[in-house]
């Protein structure tokens, strides 16, 4: 669901596009990422369980990552996999569990970047980590904490996010933000559908829940051609948007260490840097890094 998603809001997050390269690539960055991690979860096995299934999607987005946006959906992913692994029971998540996804997802975004900036995708994921924190502290016998609750919790949260973002400088809003917010979407719709009982063939269309992902696309065209001013954009243009001409990525096979010191070494030398990946126990595994010089 997220890849078709992805595919079909690929034109309006491009369009959104002005941070950190005004390069109109996010939407298909981060399409190409999602269909990566698809075409990794279509070579399981059928009997694949939970756990083995997020690690395959976490794996096939860190190998097909595309810029920025992409490197960052690929974490955001890895995050599911090392929850899911440390789970009691590989074949599902308890709410508890999901919230702890969320806040991994915002955790491990924000050191994945050299220089983290507000304002971006790194606060929709702390936004959306919030809103599924509360949503289950607030939980009570006449609310119970499910999983569609804080999967629809965190959603609104990051579509409340993207809207705040506008007017940063980023854009309408920022598109990194805005792809992230349809991925959670994205989840939540799974989630929901899956709950849902089968359709009465002749139930009336308009007695169906409108999908948080529709709602939050047609959020995203009135934002696009809303003609929001962007205050602060020449401040954010000087001091944190990126200055390199060439954008530079590829895999490695490191250790965590190896991969730790190559960052730092790569921050020297540009901007937008970021090296990401699923290392095993030992610490080895295959890294994406990505670098504007």
């Amino acid at each position: 669901m997220a890849e078709h998603t992805a595919g079909a809001t690929r034109g309006l997050v491009d369009s959104l596009n002005v941070f950190p390269v005004p390069d109109s690539d996010t939407g298909s960055n981060v399409w190409l990422t999602l269909r990566s991690a698809a075409d990794a979860l279509d070579l399981l096995p059928a009997r694949a369980d939970l756990s083995q299934a997020a690690r395959a999607v976490a794996d096939g987005a860190v190998r097909g990552a595309r810029g920025n946006s992409g490197l960052l959906v690929s974490q955001a992913l890895a995050a599911v996999a090392d929850v899911a692994a440390e789970a009691p029971d590989p074949a599902r998540l308890r709410p508890v569990e999901l919230v702890h996804v969320y806040e991994r997802m915002a955790a491990t975004t924000w050191a994945a970047v050299s220089r983290p900036v507000t304002g971006t995708l790194l606060t929709v994921a702390h936004d959306a980590a919030a809103a599924a924190r509360t949503s289950l502290e607030e939980a009570a016998a006449s609310r119970p904490a499910t999983i569609g609750l804080i999967a629809s919790s965190a959603a609104l949260g990051a579509q409340e996010s993207v809207v705040e973002t506008a007017g940063l400088g980023h854009g309408p809003v920022d598109a990194g933000g805005a792809a992230l917010m349809l991925l959670l979407t994205s989840l939540t719709d799974a989630v929901e559908s899956a709950a849902l009982p089968e359709p009465d063939p002749g139930q009336d269309a308009g007695a169906l829940p409108v999908p948080y992902t529709e709602v939050a696309r047609q959020m995203l065209a009135d934002l696009a051609s809303g003609g929001v001013t962007h205050a602060g954009e020449d401040r954010l243009a000087a001091e944190d948007a990126s200055q390199g001409e060439f954008e530079v990525m590829y895999l490695l096979e490191a250790t965590a260490s190896q991969a730790r010191a190559l960052r730092s070494r790569l921050e020297a030398i540009g901007d937008s840097v970021g090296v990401v990946g699923t290392p095993d126990a030992l610490g080895v595994g295959l890294f994406q890094v990505h670098v504007h010089t």
